[in-house]
């Protein structure tokens, strides 16, 4: 809980430096045809004030391609405001959440956000920015969850790091991604 807390207050002062930059755009890009946010959920989501990594899923998708070779344009996509402003409706969002979550708690001064994350079962990629102006791909495994971390119970995490690459990328490829 105590991570938890700490990880949100981190997460909240990085918003306040991207979030001037971050507001408006269209509804969200899922990945999946069909799937995009409604605009009702667009206007909640801008209400929060937090509109980073909306509709960038298929130039996430094509950049993971362009740079690291793999395809994943058949993923969904969730952005890091909809994670942010809303309640996961899925185990799969929540886990995902959590990797948000334990990601701002890790950052350094310097360092980006994930702008969101491409996933498919329990498969899920996000590319970030490196300092250097690289691409650093991360790719985690969704794990079920086998304790519900209760009063002196371990809380085992329902994710993993299954590996990662950075890789150079063109700076106008990577300014795709970020406001």
């Amino acid at each position: 809980m105590k991570k938890t807390i700490i990880a949100v207050i981190l997460c909240l002062g990085l918003l306040v430096v991207f979030g001037a930059a971050a507001v408006g755009g269209e509804p969200a890009e899922t990945g999946k045809k069909g799937a995009a946010v409604s605009y009702a959920e667009q206007d909640r989501i801008q209400a929060g004030g937090v509109t980073l990594g909306l509709d960038k899923g298929q130039t996430m998708a094509a950049l993971i391609e362009t740079v690291f070779g793999y395809d994943l344009r058949s993923y969904a996509y969730v952005s890091f405001a909809e994670l942010w402003n809303g309640e996961p409706s899925t185990e799969a969002l929540r886990a995902i959440r959590g990797i948000l979550t334990d990601t701002c708690a890790g950052m350094e001064a310097g360092e980006r956000m994930p702008v969101g994350y491409l996933y498919q079962g329990q498969a899920v990629y996000t590319i970030v920015e490196q300092p250097d102006g690289s691409l650093k791909l991360t790719n985690y495994e969704l794990q079920p969850v086998d304790s519900a971390g209760g009063l002196g119970e371990t809380i085992i995490p329902d994710y993993q790091v299954v590996s990662t690459e950075q890789r150079p990328a063109e700076p106008h490829e990577v300014a795709l991604l970020y406001p």
